[in-house]
């Protein structure tokens, strides 16, 4: 008994089977929320990417590729999985590039730079949008860490998301583009 308590109160941070938190959490009050009404379905093969303008926010899906670039029949799950890494390599050093304000400089100058195709899942006119705020908020027993920062969309019945991460740069960072500012 001694060994286990021990063991729960030395226990390192490398052996927490806590969940990450998640990017956005969408908040209301009650499924009949227009937010509710909107959210992305579980779905593990679409990616979905929350866009707030000037204009409106929205939800957009990435759409997937014709069924013959899709298939590659030819090649074996080890081709497969070595593609999958590569790319996911790449899209790493493309935000790391990106963040640093160093990924813009390989595109020519008045081309438009190429982006995934999207369709829009759901959409809110600007007008339906009540507040856009720095929050901070604690998440449940589940995630480690619990307390995280947020940028707080709300729309008009009360229903919204937060937008987490662990910094409260980066939010501030959010919270500035979402004025204009940066």
């Amino acid at each position: 008994m001694a060994t286990a308590v021990e063991d729960m109160v030395s226990a390192s941070s490398d052996h927490d089977n806590r969940l990450p938190p998640p990017k956005v959490v969408c908040f209301g009050p009650g499924p009949q929320a227009q937010i509710m009404q909107a959210r992305p379905a579980e779905d593990a093969d679409a990616r979905f990417t929350w866009v707030l303008t000037s204009h409106r926010l929205a939800l957009l899906a990435e759409v997937p590729p014709p069924a013959e670039e899709a298939e590659d029949s030819g090649d074996s799950i080890w081709q497969k999985a070595r593609k999958f890494g590569v790319g996911v390599r790449d899209f790493s050093r493309d935000v790391v590039d990106i963040l640093q304000d160093r990924k813009l400089g390989e595109y020519p100058p008045n081309e438009p730079i190429p982006v995934a195709p999207v369709a829009v899942r759901a959409e809110f006119p600007v007008q339906q949008v009540r507040a856009v705020n720095r929050t901070n908020r604690k998440l449940p027993g589940g995630y480690a860490p619990r307390k995280v920062f947020a940028l707080r969309v709300e729309l008009a019945d009360g229903s919204g998301l937060d937008v987490l991460s662990p910094t409260e740069e980066n939010v501030a960072r959010l919270e500035a583009m979402a004025f204009g500012r940066q």
